[in-house]
């Protein structure tokens, strides 16, 4: 429903209008908004934005949304190769089994705990596609300091085609 105008009124008409009113009681004149409904769309007859939404949809479901990562990890990701990240954030941002848009691919999310950054293992570091601990602690420190008792994200992913 949208507002298709607008009219004023005096009080003894608006009784015989439905609708929302506003409007000053100094002057007696009433505003009222009489909503009616949209003109429905005929078969075949959509409009160029209505075209692209749609097209736009069906390229990119909705329950695909957005993960970031660095441009440097993005490919090997993708490969494969990658298959742990450790996150700083303040909630969970992704679920187990859910799928998340990377850069031109998709990963899927295995598993997801909240771990102090002590129990980041040197194999986890592996997984992420780090050197070592530190270089995992400054890529994931990037909205705040990582002390050995902050409370970080692991999660456990694996990258998967669109089709699947």
């Amino acid at each position: 429903m949208y507002v298709a105008s607008t009219k004023r009124l005096t009080s003894a008409m608006f009784c015989l209008a439905r609708g929302a009113v506003a409007g000053c009681d100094a002057c007696g004149y009433r505003t009222i908004a009489v909503a009616v409904q949209a003109p429905r769309a005929r078969c075949g007859d959509e409009s160029a934005t209505r075209q692209r939404r749609r097209a736009r949809a069906a390229s990119s479901p909705a329950s695909v949304r957005g993960v970031e990562f660095s441009r440097e990890l993005r490919d090997d990701l993708l490969a494969g190769d990658i298959t742990l990240s450790v996150r700083l954030w303040k909630g969970p941002r992704v679920k187990e089994g859910g799928r998340y848009r990377v850069g031109p691919g998709e990963i899927e999310v295995d598993a997801i705990e909240l771990v102090p950054f002590a129990a980041v293992t040197r194999e986890d570091v592996r997984r992420a596609g780090e050197p070592d601990r530190e270089a995992l602690r400054q890529r994931a420190a990037h909205a705040g300091p990582i002390d050995e008792d902050t409370l970080v994200y692991r999660i456990e992913l694996h990258a998967v085609s669109p089709c699947d």
